[in-house]
């Protein structure tokens, strides 16, 4: 007998603030004393724990309350969040809300009560009767009275009656502990608008708002603020007064607790809810009973209030109204085991007689519900257990009744619509070849051997589903053949929970996470992630139910949940038990071509050449010869007697029969692809359950173990494990074929060791024994010992370091740092010193050869200027402004611009905070500091000194002048192309970025630069000695940064500026900036006399200062405070740093969305859409604003604001309306410059051009005097794009015709048809549209104001000087500023129009009816009445009349004159009603479309119409689809006739363009989808636009060889032997065509190598004149070439590539970029080639070109000869002092 002594040890303890100790439920512990009760009702009415009310209509989901600050308290947390909705009950438009839902968060579980769920509660996602007992009683839920309660054992209760009323009780002791709408409860009212950060605002907006939970794709508002919300009636307020006056009345029922509960509040929110809902009675009675459930809660006694039709309440079947009802008075056998009966009543519904409360409502003895662990059944109803591995359900005895079950292999145990159940898991497999089969169990074939999404989560919105996403990458399968044409998986790379990993091809017991390499196995997010080994595959699991397992070789299987179904997308598919719509597309689109469906999910990955695999008939076959062969190898799988038999019923084995043969047949037999092939089966089958036999023997398909294992087809990889391992992995509960360890050996989760030699595992990791790993920031050490301990030490990188990820592992790896300071002198990330006084802009440093790595781009450009504190003339430079570019970001500091920066062109001040936090800029002691997340560091002084520090994953990635950061000194000078120099002029200027119009210079070099005088050198030694002092104050970073360049610097700037000491100072602070940056401690060097630093009002120097010592509140939310000091101005005591100064507490400014605001300062959102204004009470109040009609969000001058845009209107006559709103008419006929970019030097604005041509007015009379355009042209981008007159629907884009709508340069310009006119608009907000008939409008956006010119204007708001020519020039006459902006078009005859007298009038007798007619304009009770105050009509009108007129009264014109100011009314916004009529400028609208005056162009689209265009926000007057049709960008047609959308061009229905090679055929098929196929042009053919169409056009080859023997153009033969100079070839009748002029020149000699007296010639030389360069070969002259006279060396390139002439083969080329080639072989052989588009436009010996034979021999004149003599001596060009004859005929 052994005897235990235990002993009790007590400690001394006490019960903390507002708590006593007591017993309570039989438990003595400390309770709360007292509590605090926070209602919600109505409108909603808020009551707060502290008694303060307010008023706050939200419809979104808030805090109502939680527990806050509990650290080093007993308290539970908790959470009680409300969602509200709308009011309907108010009106069809409420503008107030109400409770929709409660949620209720403790001790890890989710309790949610829902508006009209009357019975039910969902507890963690699960849908539950109620009552239901949670955590052994710790959490109950249950029906007391008119409401619902959940109550917890630490005294919290909440309360909602499901419609109106929602209460929250929690007990003293959370006194000061609470926090969000309900407030702090800590007894003071002031202070109730607490915003989560702890401060406080008085703005009620600004508080809700702050407590607002974000809901994915709820769209949801924070409701009215003061005079904005409803107001009752003051007329209607006295009857609503008197029917909620029962609360009130002191004889009333409610007078008991009037003492207890101050009525006021209650009354007053009875009226107004009441009021808004016009009197609705349920509003009344809700209201009532607000008041009365409050007071029965805290204890009063009310007596009935309802009467039978006053408020009567309905209660249900078997039970009766009381106003105090206790719940278990009649209880069901049970009840009182699942919920702490209440000890007081409530006013409800109580049984019957003989009738028992279940719970929710009162039935009989023999109808009770079952009461089971916590849950509450009701007969018959059977519920799963939380892992379905029970089931239990409810006799009729009222027993529960529970037996074992089990989900299908196929199925997992999910919750779907609230319901817990056995739902199908989704599995997809990949294999071989590939060979896929879906989440739906389709199986297809795709090669591809790029990288795919094979599953990812989509369609998530509104859902709780985890995103996740499961990439492989193939390869192509070279254990197939040395050129295979199939594919194999080579990675597989699963993304979840913010983390990535990455399973390689052959990389056993290694995973890469988020790029480092680890150990296998791993855990991640406390086991939500794991990564580990089993059997023959890695499998990565997640906590909801994601499974992805990879072989390494041959087999991927990816695992998703039942409640993914129709929540996945890529090559798995879409898992909707549908096999029919397997391929669909990432646009949701689904596709019959399984090449398209591929290379829809490939993901692009730069510089990866790759293909999307073979399809169909082109797929390699398998030889039918062979295939028997074959088929019985893998006959295996199918032997219904075989291994595999017990599976058959499970998965069907014939695919995987299939892909066997065809995979073994491919590798012609191989054993390998043989066993893979197999064992892909045994994995599925293994995965469903399945228990196969061995299936392995010593000679067939044997698997070789690791040593010290064995073979298992049945293994569990935790039969013996390592200790530690099962911590760090869920072990499976299934077994998988592998290898199980030897006896005495242990798996230690990659092979099988000794105990001793067992892996250590820490914080989700795998050590090796002796193995040391890193923590993420570096500065844990931790080592796997031989006991198996981790033994973890701190460490930190050194100052020069950062932490870093190369290849693959994390370590402390070099920083790049470099410095640029003073003349400049530059330090490069390499440590070399060099000096260069360029004054131009350039390249610092910038990310290179980035390719294939995930280093973030980045550039950081440094301009440079004289520096004039040196002398009147310096020769040395000084930084002038530093530039950083980043994720798609530029930040501009300039000099002496303290406080400020320009983000994106405008001016912010410190700090910023961009892109959540990925870039940071701030003020940092004396300097400016810009951050990345990536480690980019970027430090200026605003005067001397640029600091650029990049980590080391950089390292051989930088180029620019801080070197190339590859720890070679030697190679600092690298030049762009990566070409290294010894010159430093040389190197420098390669980094120079030019700036138009700006006059700089790249500084001297060796003897030019400027030296020190040797005499004064020493006084100035002496100076910087401070510097080099070994006891001096730097003494201690001089074993950490080499002083002596710096000393160098000093002395070579001091003596310069002549010893001035501000330079003696920077350059000393240089030093000091760059010691504290690697971490050294410097005492203060500077002295009241010695470089005194002058700080700012209200701030002191201190030589290690802390940006956030003292902080303004929210300066740490908006920057990452350095953990570092820093030389400079501290602030005083009672003063805070704002960012850039010490002020006062209430002048501290405000922090909103990453900018700074200073108070009083307001700032426009980016789309000008909110005004946001930093208050007195330092928060940001924003408010919605937006611009004018007439006005455009720009940038001016680093400002954004609404600026005018510029509108210039072209209608009629022509009648001009200016950008400034000058008007003025112009008659020209010719083709002129409407507006165009001017004076865009030094800007960042976009040049563009406007051209519109015009034409005589025919539709005004037989020999009109007047003009309207013809065609609108538009350049921009590189684009033109031409609309013409009637050509509807059409657009001619770079010369090719194209259907509207057209999208280029990703959406840089667009072009489309709204309403009545066409529209081509840029993403810089030019926007310009034609009605192709009458009216043109351009409109500028207003940072082009004085940077337009031609006939619109030069927009600089003076109207007195709009005639400005191209030379600048003012006139006053109009046809000299017409004439001025004409375009010459060769061979067109037009004229500038009439001027003054010489113009038609209006006969001045038909002038009133005409005005008449156009009335409707200006009658101020008109259809166009609401656009006058927005645009003046006056001019609209006096066109009207002049135009109409001038046409005898033409209907037409009249219409189109209305239409033009419709159009501008329009386009500003303005909003008319309709001005047409049957009778009066009817719209003809095409077929299936309807008139509208507001037509919305995308309000029945086409599908994907949208994703090329962007959709206009407003509507025009056009043409709506009919029901049924809809918009395919130029009408409206069926669904199935809409047209595809493809890379930014529309095609029809069964339309084929080429692209712009020609090498691609794309056709758009009658489903919608475009399918593209490779052709190519034949070799006699050239890729060209002719007619506005592109296609192959044959080539025009003229060959002249021999004797010489002339082949044509056109392909016709003959012999001439002139040994003149001819014209082989020229351009002619080039005029109207923007072909290019050319010319081949041909100098024949007697061919001497015939006979000493020969009769025939040879070709001695050619010459080819073109873009003004005239290029001659010469016979026997190899490799040589004379350009305009100077012989040079071959090859050579002409205007930057325009020319180009080289030696191929035998021969000498010359091509040019317009496709003429003239080749040479020096002796006998010349070949002229023109393309296509030149067809009957060449001339000379080589024909004209026209496919004609018959008329080759064409002189220059015209005619035709057939004289072979006159036709060769035609083209003879005379050469002076030249003997030579025509030849023989």
């Amino acid at each position: 007998m052994s005897y235990f002594i235990y002993q009790v040890k007590c400690v001394k303890f006490s019960c903390g603030p507002h708590e006593k100790c007591e017993v309570k439920n039989g438990v003595r512990d400390c309770q709360g004393v007292g509590k605090g009760v926070c209602t919600i009702s109505g409108d909603p009415h808020y009551k707060t724990f502290d008694n303060s009310t307010y008023d706050f209509q939200g419809t979104c989901t808030y805090t109502a309350a939680q527990g806050c600050h509990l650290e080093g308290t007993r308290l539970n947390p908790f959470s009680v969040v409300v969602e509200n909705e709308k009011w309907y009950a108010m009106s069809n438009n409420p503008k107030v809300a109400v409770a929709k839902l409660v949620a209720v968060e403790v001790y890890g579980n989710t309790l949610v009560l829902r508006k009209n769920q009357a019975g039910m509660i969902m507890v963690n996602g699960i849908m539950m009767s109620l009552p239901v007992n949670l955590n052994n009683g710790a959490v109950q839920a249950y029906q007391e009275g008119t409401y619902d309660v959940i109550i917890t054992d630490f005294g919290l209760r909440v309360t909602y009656d499901l419609v109106y009323h929602v209460m929250v009780t929690v007990p003293g002791n959370y006194r000061g502990k609470t926090c969000g709408l309900c407030g702090n409860f800590n007894d003071n009212k002031n202070d109730e608008f607490q915003l989560p950060d702890g401060k406080i605002t008085k703005d009620l907006l600004t508080f809700g708002a702050a407590w607002k939970i974000s809901v994915p794709h709820v769209v949801c508002e924070d409701g009215c603020s003061g005079e904005f919300c409803p107001k009752c009636d003051a007329n209607k307020k006295a009857i609503f007064e008197a029917d909620c006056s029962i609360i009130t009345n002191p004889k009333g029922p409610f007078a008991a607790c009037h003492n207890v509960i101050d009525p006021a509040s209650y009354f007053r929110d009875c009226v107004y809810d009441v009021c808004l809902s016009e009197g609705d009675r349920k509003v009344l009675c809700h209201s009532i009973s607000a008041y009365m459930i409050d007071c029965q809660d805290f204890g009063v006694n009310i007596s009935n209030w309802r009467t039978p039709t006053f408020c009567p309440l309905d209660c249900p079947a078997n039970s009766h109204y009381q106003s105090c009802s206790e719940i278990c008075a009649t209880p069901c056998p049970g009840l009182s085991d699942i919920i702490t009966c209440p000890t007081t009543c409530a006013e409800g519904c109580a049984c019957n007689t003989d009738y028992y409360f279940n719970g929710t409502g009162c039935v009989k003895w023999d109808l009770c519900s079952c009461y089971h662990k916590g849950r509450t059944y009701k007969i018959g109803e059977s519920v799963l257990s939380e892992d379905c591995q029970e089931l239990c359900t409810c006799t009729a005895s009222g027993d529960v009744k529970c037996e074992a079950t089990k989900c299908k292999a196929d199925e997992s145990c999910q919750v779907m619509n609230g319901h817990l159940g056995c739902v199908r898991k989704g599995v997809c497999t990949i294999s071989g070849d590939p060979h896929y089969k879906t989440f739906d169990n389709s199986t297809y074939d795709f090669q591809g051997t790029c990288t795919y999404t094979a599953a990812q989560g989509c369609h998530l919105e509104g859902t709780r589903l985890n995103p996740f996403s499961v990439v492989v990458e193939n390869e192509k399968w070279y254990a197939m053949s040395n050129n295979p044409k199939v594919a194999v998986a080579k990675l597989v790379a699963v993304e979840v929970y913010g983390n990535t990993l990455v399973l390689r091809k052959n990389q056993a017991g290694m995973i890469m996470v988020n790029g480092i390499m680890m150990s296998l196995p791993v855990n991640l997010n406390n086991g939500a992630v794991q990564a580990y080994q089993e059997g023959t595959y890695d499998v990565i699991i997640t906590d909801f139910g994601l499974r992805v397992t990879y072989d390494l070789v041959y087999h991927v299987m990816v695992t998703v949940p039942g409640n993914y179904r129709g929540k996945t997308c890529g090559l798995c598919g879409n898992f909707n038990d549908n096999k029919n719509d397997e391929f669909q597309l990432p646009d949701g689109k689904i596709t019959k071509d399984l090449l398209t469906f591929g290379a829809a999910w490939k993901i692009s990955v730069p510089h990866v050449v790759c293909e999307d695999g073979c399809s169909g008939e082109f797929c390699p076959k398998c030889d039918a010869n062979k295939k028997a062969i074959f088929e019985a190898d893998c006959s295996i799988i199918t032997n219904p007697k075989g291994p595999f038999a017990a599976c058959h019923n499970v998965i069907d084995p014939a695919s995987y029969f299939r892909d066997c043969v065809y995979d073994v047949c491919l590798s012609e037999g191989d054993r390998k692809v043989l066993c893979h092939s197999i064992s892909a089966y045994m994995i599925d089958c293994q995965d469903f359950g399945v228990n196969i036999s061995n299936w392995r023997t010593p000679t067939f398909c044997p698997l070789d173990c690791p040593a010290n294992s064995h073979y298992q087809s049945c293994s569990e990889i935790c039969a013996t494990p390592c200790p530690g391992l099962s911590d760090i992995i869920t072990c499976p509960t299934t077994c998988a074929e592998g290898c199980a360890c030897n006896t005495d050996y242990y798996f230690n989760g990659t092979g099988c060791v000794k105990w001793d030699l067992c892996s250590c595992y820490h914080k989700g990791r795998t050590y090796k024994i002796g193995e040391s790993v890193l923590s993420e920031d570096c500065q844990e050490l931790c080592t796997c010992t031989a006991s198996g301990d981790v033994k973890c030490e701190a460490t930190k990188c050194k100052a020069d370091e950062s932490c870093q990820v190369m290849n693959g592992h994390l370590g402390c790896v070099r920083k790049g740092v470099c410095t640029i300071s003073g003349d400049p002198h530059y330090k490069t990330f390499d440590n070399s010193t060099y000096d260069f006084q360029g004054t131009c802009t350039y390249t610092a440093a910038q990310g290179c050869h980035l390719e294939g790595t995930r280093l973030n781009p980045f550039s950081v450009v440094v301009e440079n200027e004289k520096w004039y504190a040196m002398s009147n003339n310096p020769k040395v430079a000084v930084a002038k402004l530093v530039a950083v570019e980043v994720y798609g970001n530029t930040l501009v500091l300039r000099k002496n611009q303290a406080g400020m920066i320009m983000v994106n062109g405008i001016m912010m001040s410190l700090p910023v905070n961009l892109n959540n936090g990925a870039v940071q800029a701030y003020q940092e002691g004396t300097y400016d500091v810009i951050i990345t997340d990536f480690g980019l560091r970027v430090t200026y002084d605003l005067v001397y000194h640029v600091m650029v520090t990049v980590p080391g994953n950089y390292r051989g990635k930088t180029c620019g002048l801080c070197g190339n950061f590859n720890d070679n000194k030697n190679d600092e000078f690298q030049l762009p192309d990566g070409k290294i120099t010894k010159d430093l002029l040389t190197f420098g200027a390669a980094w120079k970025i030019s700036v138009p119009h700006v006059v700089c210079e790249d500084g001297c070099s060796g003897e030019f630069c400027p030296k020190c005088d040797a005499n004064k050198k020493a006084i100035f030694e002496a100076d910087c000695s401070i510097i080099t002092n070994p006891k001096g104050p730097f003494a201690a970073c001089h074993n950490v940064i080499d002083p002596a360049s710096y000393f160098r610097d000093c002395v070579y700037d001091v003596c310069l500026s002549e010893g001035d000491r501000k330079v003696l100072c920077h350059s000393i602070s240089a030093y000091m900036i760059d010691c504290q940056d690697f971490g050294v401690n410097i005492s203060n060097w500077r002295t009241p006399t010695f470089c005194p630093l002058d700080c700012p009002a209200n701030s002191h120097y201190q030589s290690c200062s802390e940006i956030c010592a003292t902080p303004c509140p929210g300066l740490s939310d908006i920057i990452t405070c350095p953990t570092t000091c820093a030389e400079g101005c501290a602030c005083n005591t009672d003063y805070y740093f704002n960012g850039t100064g010490c002020v006062k507490w209430d002048l501290c400014s405000c922090y909103h969305k990453g900018r700074t605001y200073k108070i009083g300062e307001s700032v426009l959102s980016e789309d000008c859409q909110e005004l946001c204004t930093c208050t007195a009470s330092g928060d940001v109040k924003c408010e919605a604003t937006k611009c004018k009609a007439d006005e455009s969000c720009q940038v001016m001058n680093g400002h954004l604001g609404c600026v005018r845009k510029g509108v210039c209107t072209i209608s009629g006559d022509p009648h001009y309306k200016t950008f400034d709103n000058s008007t003025y008419d112009f008659q020209g006929t010719c083709t002129y410059t409407a507006a165009q970019g001017c004076h865009l030097e030094g800007t960042r604005l976009n040049p563009f051009s406007v051209v519109v041509e015009n034409e005589k007015w025919y539709a005004m009379s037989n020999n009109p005097k007047v003009a309207v355009a013809k065609l609108v042209a538009v350049e921009v981008y590189g684009n033109t794009l031409v609309l013409r007159k009637n050509q509807a629907g059409m657009i001619m884009v770079n010369g090719i015709m194209m259907s509207l709508p057209v999208n280029l340069n990703n959406g840089a310009v667009q072009a489309y048809q709204e309403g009545t006119y066409d529209v081509i608009i840029t993403d810089f907000g030019l926007r310009v549209t034609y009605d192709l008939v009458y009216h043109v409008m351009v409109t500028v956006p207003g940072n082009y104001r004085g940077k337009t010119c031609g006939l619109c204007g030069n927009f600089n708001d003076n109207k007195n000087d709009e005639f400005q020519l191209p030379d600048g020039k003012i006139t006053k006459d109009l046809l000299t500023f017409g004439a001025a902006w004409k375009i010459s078009v060769p061979h067109v005859v037009c004229e500038d129009g009439c001027s003054g007298e010489f113009c038609p009038k209006c006969d001045a007798n038909k002038k009133a009816i005409f005005e008449a007619d156009c009335s409707i304009i200006t009658n101020p009770k008109g259809p166009f009445a609401a656009c006058h105050n927005v645009i003046d009509p006056a001019s609209y009108f006096s066109d009207c009349v002049y135009d109409v007129c001038l046409s005898e009264g033409d209907r037409k014109v009249l219409c189109h004159s209305i239409s033009a100011y419709m159009i501008d009314c329009q386009d500003f916004g303005v909003n008319i009603s309709n001005w047409r009529t049957p009778t009066f400028c009817p719209l003809d609208c095409p077929a299936n479309s309807h008139y509208q005056s507001c037509s919305e162009i995308c309000a029945t689209p086409c599908p994907g119409l949208s994703d090329i265009i962007t959709c206009p926000t407003t509507c025009a007057e056009g043409c709506a689809c009919n029901t049924d049709y809809y918009f395919n960008g130029t009408g409206c047609v069926k669904w199935d006739l809409c047209s595809c959308y493809h890379k930014g061009r529309t095609y029809k229905i069964g339309e084929s363009v080429l692209s712009e090679d020609c090498q691609e055929l794309c056709t758009c098929t009658a489903s919608g989808d475009v399918k593209c196929e490779a052709t190519k042009c034949k070799a006699d053919e050239s890729c060209q636009v002719m007619n506005g169409h592109l296609g192959c056009v044959r080539k025009g080859v003229c060959t002249i060889s021999g004797d010489p023997h002339y082949k044509t153009f056109d392909n016709s033969t003959y012999d001439f032997q002139g040994t003149c100079t001819y014209t082989a070839a020229q351009g002619c009748h080039l005029e109207g065509t923007r072909l290019n002029p050319f010319s081949v020149v041909v100098e024949n000699e007697k061919w001497y190598a015939m006979s000493n007296n020969p009769k025939v010639a040879v070709a001695k030389l050619v010459a080819v004149e073109v873009y003004g360069n005239t290029l001659v070969l010469r016979k026997n002259q190899a490799g040589m070439i004379m350009v305009n006279g100077i012989m040079m060396s071959l090859p050579v390139n002409l205007n930057n590539g325009a020319v180009q002439a080289y030696q191929e083969g035998t021969y000498d080329v010359i091509i040019t970029d317009f496709g003429l080639r003239v080749t040479y072989d020096l002796v006998y052989h010349v070949m002229v080639t023109v393309p296509g588009n030149y067809r009957g436009k060449t001339c000379g010996l080589c024909g004209n070109f026209n496919d004609n034979k018959n008329d080759e021999f064409q002189l220059p004149d015209g005619k035709i000869t057939k004289d072979l003599l006159t036709f060769g001596a035609a083209w003879k060009i005379s050469v002076p002092h030249v003997v030579c004859e025509d030849g023989c005929s």
